[in-house]
């Protein structure tokens, strides 16, 4: 919550009051899919993400009148190092470890954060509240959430019940 939640609104506090004064300015706020999808095993990180989702949206109505615009770049799987170097440790249902394998995962199927970073520069040009980036990566698992609840909390579990996620 530190470094996602309030690294966020201590640098909203610290450049949108200029903004507030020349009436003008663009904000964008780099939340996660994560912010969008409950993902299991990933509950400290989900709500960091969905308040900063909250925030954005909240700022987005709030700074308006101002001619400032807020987006919030929620991008799913990017190739990063963030598998390797986090503090998530992957495993299946008997303890064997799967991090090489979800790391694999993300340097195949990751977007390129080159790629993200131009997907949020384009949602602040047209003026979009929530960029879930970039194409169709996580689009179909948002409107699964969004038009199924019920199908996607069952994927989850099933999801769950095969890969646990367990602090180091």
């Amino acid at each position: 919550m530190g470094i996602n939640l309030w690294g966020a609104i201590y640098m909203v506090h610290l450049f949108v009051p200029s903004m507030i004064d020349r009436k003008s300015g663009s904000v964008l706020i780099t939340a996660s899919a994560a912010g969008l999808i409950g993902i299991p095993g990933m509950a400290p990180y989900c709500t960091s993400k969905f308040a900063m989702v909250g925030l954005a949206e909240s700022l987005r109505g709030e700074l308006y009148k101002h001619n400032i615009k807020v987006s919030a770049l929620c991008p799913g799987i990017i190739n990063t190092n963030i598998i390797r170097d986090g503090k998530i440790l992957f495993a299946d249902k008997s303890g064997q470890t799967v991090q090489s394998m979800v790391e694999k995962f993300y340097s195949t199927f990751g977007a390129s954060p080159a790629i993200v970073a131009r997907q949020g520069i384009s949602a602040l040009r047209r003026d979009t509240g929530i960029k879930v980036s970039p194409g169709l990566q996580m689009w179909p698992v948002y409107f699964l959430k969004r038009f199924s609840p019920t199908v996607y909390q069952a994927l989850c579990r099933l999801l769950y019940k095969y890969v646990m996620f367990r602090d180091r």
